[in-house]
This record gives structure tokens, sequence and C-alpha cells, in this order.
């Protein structure tokens, strides 16, 4: 992973801030997104399976994929509450 070199002396103190909290936010954003990408797989995972399987149905398929979508969404919008 790279990280910016940028001279410290070239930003004034409020921009500094401004740039921490920006870092900050990247990192919770990055971890959420890993987060949906597990839950995501996981789910379709499982059906997958359970459909091959002759466990669940395709309909339950669609409807645990619609359900992934909502808590996905969801997941994401506590990014939100968060930072304001």
């Amino acid at each position: 992973m790279w990280r910016w070199k940028l001279p410290i002396r070239h930003l004034p103190h409020s921009r500094l801030l401004a740039v921490a909290e920006m870092i900050r936010i990247a990192r919770a954003t990055h971890a959420n997104i890993r987060q949906n990408i597990t839950i995501t797989f996981g789910l379709k995972g499982v059906f997958l399976i359970t459909s091959l399987l002759g466990l669940t149905g395709l309909w339950l398929a669609v409807l645990a994929d619609s359900g992934a979508t909502a808590l996905v969404t969801s997941n994401a919008l506590r990014l939100l509450r968060k930072h304001h």
C-alpha cells in the first residue's frame, strides 16, 4: 500500500486537521466495504450450496439476496450516522 508524502509545512493547521479527518473517514469506509463484501459473498455462498443440495428453492435464494442488499445498505448508512 502506498502512502502520500506531503510536507507538513505546506498545510495550514486547519487544513491539517481536515486531512486527519479525511483519513479517518477513509479507513472507516474501507472497513465497511470489507464487511459488506464478506456479508454478500457469505450469504450467496450459503444459498448456492443449499440450493445445489436441494435444501432451499430459488425463491428463497432471491429473497435472501434482496435481504442481503438491504443489510449491506443499512451497514453502509452507519457511516453517515457516525460522522455527522
